[in-house]
């Protein structure tokens, strides 16, 4: 449960910085609006690669 809340805000401020932060950082991608989802998806899926690879160097040990 706590995994899917921290995806979930990961996925939030990931959707800000890809429609607000980046477009004003490279003003060529004003007009693409699929940096924004491309962003969110990435921000959603963070958290999971992350305590997978967690995991995965915990049981190496």
């Amino acid at each position: 449960m706590r995994l899917l809340i921290l995806s979930i805000i990961s996925a939030f401020v990931s959707f800000l910085i890809g429609g607000f932060i980046i477009p004003t950082v490279i003003p060529r991608l004003n007009d693409a609006y699929y940096i924004v989802y491309i962003c969110a998806i990435i921000g959603f899926f963070t958290p999971s690669i992350y305590i997978l690879e967690k995991l995965y160097v915990n049981s190496k040990k």
